[in-house]
């Protein structure tokens, strides 16, 4: 997979992890995701910052964990304490979901 599929329709998924998609080249299907809450993507992506920073407005991400070779710095200024590296440092409960 090169691409992810558009998620604007998909009101039910709240967390995203990027693993192992060396190929993948195009994230811009989560960029109007309506309930995406935590994006995590690891170091074997090709996920370069370009490609993260239009999601750094998203209205209900709360984090993003980002281990791909990125322009750390960058991403501090577009995430703030929202962004971290490792998961350790995440400091985040994902709820049991409420039906």
């Amino acid at each position: 997979m090169t691409s992810l599929p558009d998620f604007s329709e998909n009101i039910n998924m709240e967390v995203v992890d990027i693993f192992q998609c060396n190929r993948l080249e195009d994230i811009s299907g989560l960029y109007n995701a309506p309930n995406l809450k935590i994006l995590t993507i690891d170091e074997s992506s090709k996920i370069r910052t370009e490609m993260i920073e239009p999601i750094a407005n998203h209205p209900t991400l709360e984090k993003i964990l980002v281990r791909a070779t990125v322009d750390e710095v960058r991403l501090k200024e577009l995430f703030g304490g929202r962004w971290c590296r490792d998961l350790a440092n995440m400091n985040y409960v994902i709820e049991e979901p409420k039906y």
